[in-house]
């Protein structure tokens, strides 16, 4: 779900004045950091450690 809500924010609107890509982002932000956290990997933006 996630690489769906990634691959798809970033597109070009499907029509003026619509707010699909907008929603889109912000489920993004919150599924991202909770399937990290899930999957127990650091969370997005966070500095890895080598």
């Amino acid at each position: 779900m996630c690489g769906y809500f990634a691959s798809k924010a970033g597109l070009e609107p499907p029509g003026p004045g619509s707010l699909v890509r907008e929603i889109q982002l912000i489920q993004l932000r919150v599924a991202l950091p909770w399937v990290a956290g899930l999957l127990a990997l650091p969370p997005p933006g966070s500095t890895p450690a080598f």
